[in-house]
């Protein structure tokens, strides 16, 4: 059920992001603003390594893919595949949806409605309908992320629990699913609701960076000795 409802999801979002930057490919021919994407504009690389790091929490959700492995069909085959495909072409498509955005709309503009950019920037080309249509989308793409991340969280909890590396109480099941999902969405909730999103993705960008880097790092087992003693 929770794969069904993604797939669900990821095409609707991915028809109007697709629609998006076509229009807003076409709005850009003969837009003042397209000087805007020239090479002096750009920040320092300093600046745009550190940006890099802050969004870095958009690519986490990369890591369920591994976690759905069980219920790949050849996952040695597909898993990889999968990794390939979809990496690519996320990162093409943000910088062609950047392009677009940072194209279409002042500097200025963009500053003041960072939060909703995306939406403001479908307003010249679409009216209020197009602000509406990407505010659908972002609140699917929204709850894309929460359903498959409470999907590989509560996956992970229980299979690390059945290891006896989590507490063996996390493989109880609560309504039929991992009770580890029912603490995950409980905590996420609190977390949401009394903290600072910026910061939160911020700490989230971090904390994954810091992770994946220790996972490929030759500092691993040093740490894994230290952590021991």
């Amino acid at each position: 059920m929770v794969g069904k409802i993604e797939s669900y999801a990821v095409i609707i979002k991915l028809i109007i992001l697709l629609a998006f930057v076509l229009i807003g490919a076409y709005g850009l021919i003969g837009n003042p603003n397209l000087d805007q994407l020239s090479p002096h504009n750009w920040e320092s690389p300093i600046q745009l390594i550190t940006g890099g790091m802050v969004i870095f929490v958009a690519y986490e959700g990369f890591e369920l893919i591994a976690n759905s492995a069980p219920d790949v069909e050849n996952p040695k085959k597909n898993v990889p595949r999968a990794y390939y495909f979809s990496v690519i072409f996320v990162i093409l498509f943000y910088v062609i949806i950047a392009a677009v955005t940072v194209g279409s709309q002042p500097f200025k503009e963009i500053a003041t409605a960072q939060d909703y950019v995306l939406a403001e920037a479908a307003k010249p080309m679409l009216g209020q309908i197009g602000f509406t249509v990407i505010t659908v989308a972002a609140l699917i793409s929204t709850f894309s992320a929460i359903n498959a991340s409470l999907y590989g969280g509560s996956r992970v909890s229980y299979e690390i629990a059945e290891d006896d590396e989590l507490p063996h109480e996390l493989t109880s099941q609560l309504w039929n699913q991992p009770i580890g999902l029912m603490i995950t969405a409980v905590v996420t909730l609190i977390v949401a609701n009394t903290l600072n999103l910026e910061s939160i993705a911020t700490a989230g960008s971090v904390g994954f960076l810091f992770t994946f880097s220790m996972e490929t790092s030759k500092l691993k087992p040093f740490l894994v000795r230290a952590c021991t003693c």
